[in-house]
């Protein structure tokens, strides 16, 4: 590890794997630009749950749901907010928390 400008980088870390490291940093952006309104209430509890890393074993034994409704809840939110995979959602759920975890 180096000590480089204040931060601690290791001594193979050139400046492509750093442009190609930050280059989707954008996204926290765009995310935090998804609008949320269009979910249900349980579809936004989902979101919650997947914001903290919930499996969806996890998340049906929390909601008294079957996995088979978690994994509709899961593709209704995908395709409401266009996004790709859960992990987007689970950002979308961190950058949101005020707005997703509105009680």
């Amino acid at each position: 590890m180096d000590y480089n400008g204040g931060k601690i980088v290791p001594k193979d870390f050139n400046t492509t794997d750093q442009e190609n490291c930050c280059s989707g940093m954008p996204l926290l952006g765009l995310l935090g630009e998804v609008d949320i309104s269009r979910l249900t209430g349980r579809e936004r509890e989902v979101l919650h749950l997947l914001g903290v890393a919930s499996s969806n074993m996890r998340i049906a034994h929390r909601l008294g749901i079957s996995e088979r409704t978690v994994k509709k809840h899961v593709a209704n939110i995908l395709e409401k907010l266009g996004l790709s995979s859960r992990l987007e959602a689970a950002l979308v759920a961190i950058v949101q928390h005020d707005l997703v975890c509105l009680q």
